[in-house]
């Protein structure tokens, strides 16, 4: 069972690593999206260091991405992200220092998506050591959206 998390991030440098440690074990792939310097209103905001903490966020298994992007609002960013994750972009990918095996698993697409912003925070001993659980039993923790 293949999860991967969007995390919608904006200036969220306070609870961002807290985030990401419970779910590392659990998702196959995180991917963290941010505007960085803008809102979803287009608002300028000025930038903390949520970019620098998400970039230094111990990742052995290389499961973690960021993604800058402007989108019009947040369900953009969210649907954006989980229709690249289901187009199989390693098909295009010619191999630099991976092969075309490694790249298809590292790309493999997910079976679920678990959407999460940036300022919730789960307790591992309560998430499910299964990670087929958040989509048989939605009351194990938090909701994933099949595509």
């Amino acid at each position: 069972m293949r999860i991967h998390a969007i995390v919608i991030a904006l200036n969220e440098e306070d609870f961002i690593t807290e985030t990401l440690k419970p779910l590392y074990p659990h998702c196959s792939g995180l991917s963290v999206i941010t505007q960085y310097d803008r809102d979803y209103y287009r608002a300028p905001v000025t930038p903390d260091a949520t970019v620098e903490q998400v970039l230094n966020f111990p990742d052995p298994d290389g499961k973690v991405s960021l993604v800058v992007r402007r989108y019009t609002d947040e369900t953009a960013s969210r649907n954006h992200e989980m229709l690249a994750w289901c187009q199989a972009p390693h098909r295009r990918v010619l191999p630099h220092a991976s092969s075309r095996q490694e790249l298809a698993r590292a790309f493999a697409r997910p079976d679920y998506f678990l959407i999460v912003d940036a300022d919730e925070i789960y307790d591992e001993a309560t998430l499910p050591s299964d990670p087929g659980a958040f989509a048989a039993d939605p009351s194990s923790g938090p909701a994933c959206e099949r595509l």
